[in-house]
């Protein structure tokens, strides 16, 4: 059965990341591109040449390559990775299939260009072919190849191609079975996680950075974004840009990115949606690895809007780049090594152990004030806005081997691509904790994110199912979140379900005792030893039973000494210490 999004393949579009964390284009090949293939052809070694025709020739005919773009989409068809953008286009590699006499196979040839030979272009493209021919019905892809050149050999093999025959004439027959093949999927899953943790460090480690419409204007959003720069203390460089090249902060401006002498790693986008398109195509031509576009007026702005995006994600691309965004907050790095807030916020909150990734950047200014608030650390902090580049799934995979982060916290209000966030959510939960807001729970609040990022919320019931299914935790409000991260990150995995209440209060001690109980967790007995220690500095009127109940006498000195009794009793994993006023001590003493 063929999937919705390979029925139109005459519109086929998609991207890829390579090994560097560049990106490229990749789109179906259509009758008409021959001028694209003569060209790709022009820039191919005689090596190549011979590797993918098995004979030698100096040019292609253009009949040749008439007849290479002539698919029907059925029977033929040709996938083009591309760079550049409209005259600019260029194909950099082309693979293609033609249906066998047996209905089920494909033969499939593969052309990369030189300059991209060995960046991962080859394995990117070919595992496109195969989503689409796997879709489609065929069972096998076979090609033809030389025997003694290991480089195409190790791609074809690396997407789970395997000899089948010698055909003679140093040439063999490799076939690739289509049905699912789980080493070949994880070590699919392994390539793109490589690739999108180095495409995603010119957003959280970057060592030059640009901010687009910073002026001296006090005001305005670009001068607030490079103060919060410079106040954080960014360990790299930071230029500001503005139509007339003034100085921001006696820091020497630019009237252009492409003025600037360095190379820049990121750069922070803050000016009119309606020169966002040509700021973005000048950062392209900067050679700029990732763009943070902070400018609204886009996908949540309504069918015009998304055609700018549309249009702006593709500039992207064609250049190699990455974007966060647009209508976003920005990013923030609290690694001493790095030191970022590129955002408008500032609120630069304590270093730790937590990552927050959110589409909604006005609730980002809200969630680092309770973060500074509750002196709670944040290793990174992505406002991904409209996500029309880089999602959730993108950060989850880069938290998943940050050595900073321990807790992985997003605030959703749709799912992109909910196989994927599954997918990558499972790999990253056994070892790190994911925790979810997702808004749009009601009808109400569903039409309201939708007018907010333009991105449809999913239903609640498939929105449970797949949380569950990938083990992440759902909270429902900011509180639980926090709450639920601060006790993630900072307290330790219990060795049991076996729960201890202290309380100097009897009523509280027997509603945690239920609500322990509601949970599944056990009550334990305490061992006589604990008990007998109890007894000798505990009130006589105390119960030394679990729960313990100290009485209003105890203070803060009987807290402690039963809290260590009961971190060395053998059978209690967890302590809950419930205080409740009056009691003979200060507070803050016994807290």
């Amino acid at each position: 059965m063929v999937t919705e999004a390979f029925t139109n393949l005459q519109n086929y579009k998609s991207a890829a990341i390579l090994k560097d964390g560049t990106t490229l284009n990749i789109r179906a090949m259509h009758p008409g591109d021959e001028d694209h293939i003569i060209s790709l052809f022009s820039r191919l070694s005689q090596r190549t040449v011979m590797l993918r025709f098995h004979y030698q020739m100096t040019q292609m005919p253009r009949d040749e390559a008439r007849q290479l773009c002539n698919v029907d989409y059925d029977n033929t068809f040709a996938l083009a990775a591309t760079t550049g953008e409209g005259d600019n286009e260029k194909f950099v590699a082309v693979v293609r299939y033609t249906r066998l006499p047996k209905a089920d196979q494909a033969l499939m040839a593969l052309v990369v260009a030189d300059a991209y030979q060995g960046k991962g272009v080859g394995t990117a493209i070919l595992e496109q072919l195969i989503e689409i021919t796997r879709a489609k019905g065929f069972r096998f892809l076979v090609t033809e190849m030389l025997t003694d050149v290991p480089e195409p050999r190790k791609v074809l093999e690396d997407v789970g191609f395997r000899k089948d025959e010698d055909l003679g004439n140093r040439v063999q027959r490799m076939v690739l079975d289509l049905n699912p093949n789980p080493v070949t999927e994880e070590l699919a899953a392994l390539r793109e996680e490589k690739a999108t943790i180095a495409s995603l460090r010119a957003f959280l480690q970057p060592r030059t950075v640009a901010v687009i419409g910073a002026s001296p204007k006090m005001s305005g959003l670009g001068f607030a974004v490079f103060r919060c720069l410079m106040t954080a203390g960014f360990n790299g460089t930071i230029f500001p840009v503005n139509l007339k090249g003034e100085a921001v902060a006696s820091v020497k401006g630019y009237a252009s990115v492409l003025e600037i002498p360095d190379d820049i790693d990121l750069a922070v986008i803050v000016v009119p949606a309606e020169v966002v398109q040509t700021t973005v195509e000048q950062c392209g031509r900067k050679g700029v690895r990732g763009i943070v576009v902070i400018s609204a007026g886009f996908g949540e702005a309504g069918h015009e809007g998304e055609l700018k995006q549309e249009k702006l994600l593709n500039t992207v691309r064609s250049y190699g780049m990455r974007m966060v965004g647009p209508n976003c907050m920005g990013i923030i790095n609290t690694d001493p090594k790095v030191r970022m807030n590129a955002t408008f916020s500032p609120v630069y909150p304590p270093a730790g152990k937590i990552a927050f990734a959110t589409q909604s950047g006005g609730l980002g200014s809200a969630i680092l004030e309770y973060a500074r608030n509750l002196n709670m650390g944040i290793s990174n902090f992505v406002s991904i806005g409209n996500r029309a580049d880089v999602s959730s799934n993108d950060l989850m995979q880069y938290w998943k081997e940050d050595p900073l982060t321990d807790v992985i916290l997003l605030y959703l209000e749709s799912f992109g691509n909910p196989d994927k966030f599954a997918r990558i959510a499972r790999s990253v939960t056994p070892t790190k904790p994911i925790v979810v807001v997702k808004s749009g729970r009601t009808a109400a609040g569903a039409r309201a994110a939708a007018s907010h990022t333009g991105a449809m919320a999913s239903t609640e019931v498939a929105a449970d199912a797949l949380f569950k299914q990938a083990g992440i935790i759902r909270v429902n409000t900011l509180e639980e979140l926090f709450d639920t991260a601060i006790l993630l990150a900072y307290q330790s995995i219990p060795r049991g379900k076996k729960i201890a209440i202290l309380t100097n209060g009897g009523g509280p001690g027997i509603l945690t005792a239920d609500a322990c109980a509601d949970k599944g967790l056990e009550g334990p007995v305490l061992s006589e030893k604990t008990r007998a220690e109890l007894r000798t500095f505990l009130s006589a009127q105390a119960s030394v039973n679990n729960p313990i109940d100290m009485t209003a006498e105890a203070g803060y000195a009987q807290y402690l000494r039963t809290l260590k009794l009961l971190a060395e009793d053998e059978n209690v994993d967890v302590t809950i210490a419930i205080l409740v006023t009056p009691v003979k001590s200060r507070m803050e003493d016994v807290a």
